[in-house]
């Protein structure tokens, strides 16, 4: 099993920014409006789930 960062438990100080356009700002808002999750809950979940993906399929990669 991959061990990943927790990311409900500590304590956050470190930032992250990104440029979007704004469509693409208002698409986020809403799909995080429809899982009732604020916008930085959703970028901060999703990108964690996409990273923690990516990381598995590298280590699998390096053991075949």
């Amino acid at each position: 099993m991959l061990d990943t960062p927790e990311t409900h438990d500590k304590p956050r100080n470190a930032r992250l920014e990104a440029r979007v356009s704004s469509d693409q700002k208002d698409f986020f808002q809403r799909a995080a409006a429809l899982t009732g999750r604020t916008l930085s809950e959703l970028v901060i979940d999703s990108t964690q789930e996409a990273a923690a993906k990516i990381v598995q399929e590298q280590i699998g990669r390096a053991h075949v």
